[in-house]
């Protein structure tokens, strides 16, 4: 009879739990992504949410949403005006994409990230992206290919869709652990509203949760490739009156750090590049194979210094040479003031190995 009992009492009260918070999935919005901008008062702050309206039935040319937003001084306080202007609960589940307005990434937007980082509902493999030219305008945007609401956006970020060198993905928990860490700098994508498209091929360096430096799209492609490596990136070389593309099936790069008593640190970047020319505007032929690598290992080469000093010169480090340091010198706090100080003369020594396989099927 005891165990009857408590059989009894757990079954109350579990259904008595469900009672109060479930909701049937009919009662429900799904807030696919959020945006976070810039109000017109200056002591609050725009929320916007995109809510999917689901269908029984899922076409190629429909993707049905809802676009509301609400200014307030916390995230919170809008989120709770927002509810009362729907008939159905917010569940933020399935929110995959949190966009930031990228003039308010100008100022500090560490308390802004606090809600999504304290929300249990808020999975921490959300996108993190900056929107240009406002959040609002991104998430707006209804490509006519796209079958879900902001399906194009995870399709971009997730590799499954379009793989391009100019995207950079960055997930919530990366994000939050670059701007904590000592040694990195965060760096997140740029997705432009443009027309009925959304272009994502720049990114932002941010420092202390606030910009500090724009790349552009070969700046940012190079950066994919010192940071992660590249499956099939082209590479466009100009010489003189030469022009040719190099599609390449891999490029790897590998990276070590010297720091030779008396002498100043040096960085060690070796990149490895092999494929096939896949344009020419001049007349090139498998003769020359040599003349043509040796033009793209320059080209690479000049590429890479030019990004590393412009890092180097505003302080910014998103490959992490800072990480890599205190990972082999593990002095307390001591060692990070010595990176500082050791980046600041860090010399850069990139060594380019090209295999160009051939000139495609022109011979």
């Amino acid at each position: 009879m005891r165990k009857v009992m408590w059989i009894l009492l757990a079954s109350i009260i579990i259904l008595g739990m469900a009672g109060c918070g479930f909701k049937d999935i009919d009662n429900r919005f799904f807030v696919v992504s959020m945006g976070v901008g810039k109000a017109e008062a200056a002591d609050q702050i725009k929320v916007i949410v995109k809510l999917a309206i689901p269908s029984g039935e899922t076409r190629a040319d429909e993707s049905n949403f809802i676009i509301i937003s609400e200014d307030s001084e916390t995230i919170s306080d809008a989120i709770r005006i927002i509810k009362s202007r729907v008939d159905k609960e917010l569940d933020f589940g399935h929110l995959k994409a949190i966009i930031f307005d990228e003039e308010l990434l100008d100022q500090n937007v560490e308390k802004e990230l606090d809600w999504f980082l304290r929300r249990r509902d808020v999975q921490m493999i959300a996108w993190v992206a900056a929107g240009r030219p406002s959040a609002e305008e991104v998430l707006k945007i209804k490509p006519k290919s796209e079958r879900l609401p902001s399906n194009t956006i995870f399709l971009a970020f997730d590799l499954k869709g379009s793989e391009s060198p100019y995207t950079i993905a960055k997930y919530l928990f990366e994000f939050y652990r670059e701007n904590k860490s000592r040694g990195i700098s965060a760096i997140m994508p740029v997705i432009e509203a443009k027309g009925d498209l959304l272009e994502i091929n720049s990114s932002l360096i941010l420092d202390d949760y606030k910009k500090s430096a724009l790349l552009g799209r070969e700046e940012t492609k190079m950066m994919n490739l010192l940071k992660n490596g590249l499956e099939n990136p082209q590479f466009k070389v100009k010489q003189e009156k030469e022009i040719f593309v190099v599609s390449a099936k891999k490029a790897k790069t590998a990276l070590k750090l010297r720091t030779p008593k008396g002498k100043d640190p040096v960085m060690d970047i070796s990149i490895k590049v092999n494929g096939l020319i896949e344009e020419a505007h001049t007349n090139i032929n498998d003769q020359n194979l040599e003349k043509y690598n040796e033009a793209l290992e320059e080209e690479i080469e000049a590429d890479t210094l030019a990004l590393l000093k412009k890092l180097q010169d505003q302080g910014a480090d998103p490959i992490g040479f800072g990480l890599r340091y205190r990972g082999s010198h593990f002095q307390n706090d001591s060692e990070w003031k010595e990176w500082q100080e050791i980046y600041q003369r860090l010399r850069f020594q990139v060594k380019v190995s090209a295999d160009i396989q051939g000139t495609g099927l022109i011979e």
